[in-house]
């Protein structure tokens, strides 16, 4: 079936239930599709596009030749990116951020096999550094620690900076 003006054909179906449209289709209300649409070209949606909430090896939203990488919803207000069907990072309902850790428990919560991190820069005369700071206006007596430790004593070691002394210790 093809329907069109002169010469032109805006819409068909193909014996094998394929609907070709050559122009735009507006689609209103609740539309909920059990197969598959796919669009060729740019499209504009307006209002909410809605997915299944997906898991790390099938996530909600991921890509047509890398089914396993993507974002889904593991749950309620969290969201989740996942390649190769592992997740790799999770922003929490309470904005808490994980690297290799399902349930981050601090603003950022990394962990992996491997001990390093890496902090560079490319511009010859800019320096690296890492920095602790209270952004309050007049700190009492808090501080500021790195922390050396490992599974069987998580605080043998450290470096801590005193904000009521202004001393390192």
């Amino acid at each position: 079936l093809s329907v069109g003006q002169c010469a032109t054909t805006n819409f068909s179906v193909t014996s094998a239930g394929v609907v070709s449209i050559a122009s735009t289709l507006g689609v209103t209300g609740a539309t909920t599709l059990s197969s598959t649409l796919g669009v060729t070209g740019a499209s504009t949606f307006t209002g909410q596009i809605l997915s299944s909430d997906g898991t790390a090896s099938a996530p909600g939203y991921s890509f047509s030749s890398d089914t396993n990488t993507g974002l889904f919803r593991a749950g309620t207000d969290a969201l989740d990116f996942t390649t190769g069907g592992t997740e790799r990072l999770s922003i929490t309902a309470g904005g808490n951020v994980g690297i290799g850790v399902t349930a981050p428990t601090q603003k950022l919560h990394v962990l992996g096999t491997t001990s390093r991190m890496l902090i560079e820069t490319t511009h010859a005369s800019d320096n690296v550094q890492l920095m602790f700071l209270n952004s309050n206006a007049s700190p009492s007596n808090g501080f500021q620690q790195i922390s050396f430790g490992d599974a069987g004593d998580a605080d043998a070691g450290f470096i801590k900076y005193e904000h009521l002394s202004s001393s390192v210790a």
